[in-house]
């Protein structure tokens, strides 16, 4: 029986699974048409049922969580994830209509990928994830990583990244719009019989991203479940081969039903538009002058219907041109070319932009973010190790954010090399308040 911590998460609200992993929910006429909190906690724990199929797999599997952890520690990663959920999306531009799409990975990538998996699929390590951390069920069925980063592994490395990253940033790149520059790229993660991977939004800055199916041994599909623009849930189903590109910052997404099957590989590979902050400010500066002439709307007194069809009139065709632009270009912006390097994880490249001009290594962008800042969270270590040993501040915090330590935790997996290197020689992990 669940603990009375858990269970006050919870309310009885009647939602009744139905067939498939698909859920129906109290308004509606079409059994696939539902929203959040139905399938698993997403924006609140009070509007999702303990009683349903998936309630009772949700708080059984908090309970074991809590049994190998601690209750605190379990519900503490669950608000987090509940919260970010709620609060992130609400603050980031979207640059798409629905916010993902499905489509065949190009051959030539797939094949990339899949001779890395070939050679190393009998070398996987186990998946270190933090205590408490439920973005997955990893206590009740542990995931593998057969790592990008991995030296030991055949065909591992920089050249590898680089490949997967320009092999599909040109197809980000049209559906989004924007020019884009790589996040991250860590490996192939291995989910096994029993998985749940928890309904969330990525992290920032992984922003326009994708995944790849790599492999699978299932006796029925796992879909990804995700959540449109429009709050709309999804059911998609992959073979390998198959890629769905998502907005992972702003679409909720997971596998909230259990895997039955022996193994599902996926990939995951994550860029962020240059111009990402220009674009949020923008939104902010548009949402400001909307409610500055509401107000105006409202003192002038202008009652009404007339009113009304005035100021959707006004704000519909504003958004016609802003959708017509966009459609229009992709948006180009200044960068440094020896972040673009960092971030790319090339060291030749940076080693040479270094010694052709060793001042550029401690200058910021408009965002302050510098080389240093870009090679840790795209877990570059031979990248940081250049550009500290050459005098690169492991200080410097970035505009909204913090020091490569600190950026480093919540980019990269606990363990990684690029957080041990930078703790072994004492850098500070420090937000910029």
């Amino acid at each position: 029986m669940a603990s009375a911590g858990i269970l006050d998460y919870f309310t009885n609200r009647k939602m009744t699974p139905s067939r498939g992993g698909h859920f129906e929910h109290a308004s509606a006429s079409d059994p696939n048409d539902y929203g959040v909190d139905v399938s698993f906690p997403i924006h609140s724990f009070k509007n999702f049922d303990p009683n349903s199929l998936q309630g009772k797999r949700y708080y059984g599997s908090m309970e074991t969580c809590a049994a190998r952890y601690s209750e605190s520690q379990c519900m503490s990663s669950e608000r987090a994830r509940v919260n970010m959920n709620f609060d992130q999306p609400r603050s980031q531009h979207n640059y798409t209509k629905v916010g993902f799409r499905k489509q065949k990975l190009p051959e030539d990538v797939y094949a990339i990928i899949k001779t890395f998996y070939e050679n190393n699929k009998d070398k996987p390590h186990l998946e270190n994830w933090p205590a408490g951390n439920t973005y997955t069920n990893h206590w009740d069925s542990p995931t593998e990583m057969i790592s990008t980063e991995d030296g030991r592994l055949r065909g591992s490395g920089t050249a590898l990244k680089n490949s997967i990253w320009n092999g599909v940033k040109p197809i980000l790149q049209e559906w989004s719009g924007h020019k884009l520059k790589p996040t991250s790229l860590y490996g192939i993660r291995v989910y096994h019989h029993g998985a749940i991977l928890a309904t969330h939004v990525d992290r920032l800055p992984l922003v326009t991203s994708c995944i790849i199916n790599v492999d699978q041994d299932v006796n029925e599909p796992w879909p990804i479940e995700v959540y449109d623009h429009d709050g709309k849930a999804h059911n998609v189903t992959m073979e390998p081969g198959d890629m769905v590109l998502y907005e992972s910052h702003t679409v909720l997404h997971g596998r909230p039903v259990p895997l039955n099957g022996n193994f599902y590989a996926n990939i995951f590979v994550h860029f962020e538009p240059f111009d990402h902050a220009a674009m949020n400010g923008q939104d902010k500066k548009e949402y400001m002058e909307r409610h500055k002439a509401a107000e105006s709307a409202s003192k002038r007194k202008v009652g009404g219907h007339e009113a009304d069809n005035h100021d959707d009139a006004e704000l519909e065709q504003h958004r016609r041109e802003v959708e017509r632009d966009q459609k229009r270009r992709i948006i180009d912006v200044e960068h440094l070319p020896l972040n673009d390097a960092a971030a790319a994880g090339n060291l030749g490249a940076v080693q040479s932009l270094v010694r052709k001009d060793p001042s550029i290594l401690n200058k910021k962008d408009s965002n302050g973010w510098q080389a240093i800042h870009e090679a840790v969270r795209g877990g570059h270590i031979d990248v940081l190790r250049f550009l500290v040993e050459n005098g690169s501040d492991i200080n410097v915090e970035t505009v909204n954010g913090g020091s490569p330590l600190w950026w480093a935790r919540r980019a990269l997996d606990p363990g990684h090399s690029v957080i041990e290197y930078l703790e072994s020689i004492g850098a500070p992990d420090r937000l910029d308040e």
